[in-house]
């Protein structure tokens, strides 16, 4: 029960807040920079393409995750793009 509520939206590891602290952490290690964002998303591309490939095929939480990851990077592309 209690591993479930942390799966749970709001939850240390749901999909929203795990894909929060990806996106941080990319954000983080480019230095902010948005010319490295390609980059950023084949390393997290290939991260979950060696988790599949050493789980099997990924549970829904994790492939909604990926796709979170992938959004947020898109929103902070136009966030930087905006701004300029």
């Amino acid at each position: 029960i209690e591993a479930q509520k942390m799966i749970e939206p709001g939850g240390a590891y749901s999909s929203e807040s795990v894909s929060h602290r990806i996106v941080e952490f990319a954000k983080a290690l480019s230095g902010g920079d948005i010319s490295k964002l390609e980059t950023l998303r084949e390393a997290i591309d290939k991260g979950f393409k060696q988790a599949e490939g050493i789980l099997g095929e990924l549970p829904e939480i994790s492939k909604q995750t990926y796709k979170l990851v992938m959004e947020k990077l898109d929103q902070w592309a136009k966030e930087v793009e905006g701004s300029q």
